[in-house]
């Protein structure tokens, strides 16, 4: 599944975590069953802050996995074993070259802003990752945009994929409506324009020479 809106969305993350824990089961150490990969370690602290009191419900552990801190206590929680991994592909693949945990059971993969990994040089880590997990999983991706190395992504590594597209609504001119008030220079400034329309946005363009016309919306 492809997914394809804006970046910022406060109900992403739980739009894919509450199917991702519901899919998740429990790991044996150092064999996590589900993964998340963001591209930074603002947002993988993000998604696993949201994903970690609900997973923890279902006897669910998260670790989110980045880099700048030190590998031992993210190889010491690995270690003790970690259902769900979100991470920065750098670390994760540091972590899987030095034999701190297997993909091999990761049965679904959340991609969160793929865009933004293709935009720092992520592509090639994250295609190296996904061969590594399990041949049969899931693949969710979210992207701002599906071009170029995404689009390239999505036709490797997901198989039947079904695209949802987010975003607003274009708005033509010819679903418009168009108001025109035609009024003397006699009429008092403090004339009230009263708009016929009742719902839905509406856009005011006034031009005046001298004094300001108070305009009213009901």
């Amino acid at each position: 599944m492809s997914v394809v809106g804006p970046r910022q969305d406060s109900g992403k993350t739980l739009a894919f975590g509450l199917p991702l824990i519901m899919r998740t089961i429990r790991a044996d150490p150092e064999f996590p069953t589900s993964l998340v990969l963001s591209p930074t370690r603002e947002l993988a602290e993000q998604i696993a802050k949201v994903l970690a009191p609900l997973a923890s419900t279902f006897d669910l552990e998260v670790l989110s996995v980045y880099g700048g801190v030190p590998y031992g206590r993210q190889r010491k929680a690995l270690s003790r074993g970690v259902d769900i991994v979100v991470a920065c592909p750098g670390r994760l693949l540091d972590l899987l070259d030095h034999g701190a945990l297997s993909l091999e059971d990761v049965g679904t993969v959340v991609l969160d802003e793929a865009d933004r990994m293709a935009d720092m040089g992520f592509m090639e880590p994250v295609c190296d990752i996904l061969d590594r997990c399990a041949s049969n999983r899931q693949t969710i991706l979210f992207s701002a945009t599906l071009d170029d190395e995404v689009s390239e992504l999505v036709s490797n590594y997901l198989h039947n994929p079904v695209t949802i597209e987010i975003g607003p609504k274009e708005v033509s001119m010819d679903s418009m409506e168009h108001h025109f008030w035609l009024m003397k220079n006699s009429m008092k400034p403090e004339y009230q324009l009263k708009s016929s329309v009742s719902a839905g946005n509406q856009s005011y363009f006034v031009e005046l020479e001298k004094a300001p016309i108070e305009l009213e919306t009901n």
